[in-house]
């Protein structure tokens, strides 16, 4: 089929390749082609490869299926100069020597002390044959990680409802109010801290329920705001594992009449997810380090 409209150029094949790897390759037919097949299989991945070899900044997702390739290939005819081949490096993390594959996990920075830091723990001591990317950011950001295939994993506080995706409850936290220990004069209660913990915390609570007055300082970070009533003196609602030091070494004290909140952390990650053996682990352990 030749092309006279300059506008307009055909998908003739895809293929990536790997050092000692069988080539994977696909044909594009001439007219319409349709992707068809059942769950996991693979459709998706070739909608991101074609993207990819289009310009896209965003590697491709490191399946398992994919471990060990290192390059796509995109043949197309084009009207004037006819076939041409792109070739273009999959900028995936590769499996380091020693290990049998990489888990790519991220989490809110709250998350990493202990819940996360434990994990990477559990991980080394049972199954260090698994490779380990470990990324900190911010709810958007991760999820859209996850959804372009950077992460394997997102630990998050309140994740949304992903096609696609399954959601598990890995910490049942509780958010507890907790002030500096009162050494003024009696009855003065010290400023309030409020920390934004998104907006189910908002409507359960508000601004004013601490104190009569707005708070003087609004944070959007937790351990911001814990770093800054221990230096600075304050009150505020933090994570009970996060302030459980502090209390213990006489830095903090609770507020006992205080309401509380429950705080659950999930792990969300693709559906299909039971192929993958070390991504399996990864969820176990982080089942296992909450306990």
């Amino acid at each position: 089929m030749s092309i006279s409209d300059p506008a307009r150029f055909l998908l003739r094949r895809l293929a990536i390749t790997g050092p000692g790897k069988k080539l994977v390759t696909l044909m594009f037919g001439e007219r319409i082609n349709v992707v068809w097949g059942a769950s996991n299989s693979g459709k998706s991945y070739i909608v991101k490869a074609l993207d990819f070899m289009s310009g896209a900044k965003t590697p491709l997702p490191p399946i398992t299926e994919a471990q060990g390739y290192d390059k796509c290939w995109l043949e197309l005819e084009l009207p004037v100069t006819g076939t041409v081949t792109l070739e273009r490096a999959k900028q995936q993390l590769s499996v380091p020597p020693g290990r049998t594959s990489v888990v790519a996990l991220g989490g809110e920075l709250s998350l990493w002390n202990p819940v996360l830091l434990d994990w990477l723990v559990w991980m080394k001591k049972r199954h260090s044959e698994i490779g380990i990317r470990a990324n900190v950011g911010v709810p958007d950001q991760l999820i859209e990680q996850l959804r372009t295939g950077v992460l394997d994993i997102a630990v998050l506080y309140a994740p949304p409802l992903l096609p696609g995706f399954r959601i598990e409850l890995v910490e049942e936290e509780e958010l507890v109010l907790v002030r500096t220990p009162q050494l003024g004069e009696e009855g003065q209660q010290p400023d309030y801290v409020h920390v934004d913990w998104g907006p189910q915390f908002a409507a359960a609570y508000g601004f004013a329920s601490a104190t009569a007055e707005a708070p003087g300082l609004a944070v959007g970070l937790g351990p911001l705001g814990l770093s800054y009533i221990l230096r600075a003196g304050g009150m505020g609602y933090f994570r009970r594992g996060a302030v459980k030091p502090h209390l213990e070494k006489g830095e903090l004290e609770l507020v006992v009449d205080a309401p509380r909140y429950t705080y659950p952390a999930y792990a969300i990650y693709p559906e299909g997810s039971e192929v993958r053996g070390d991504l399996q682990a990864a969820i176990e352990g982080l089942k296992q380090v909450v306990r």
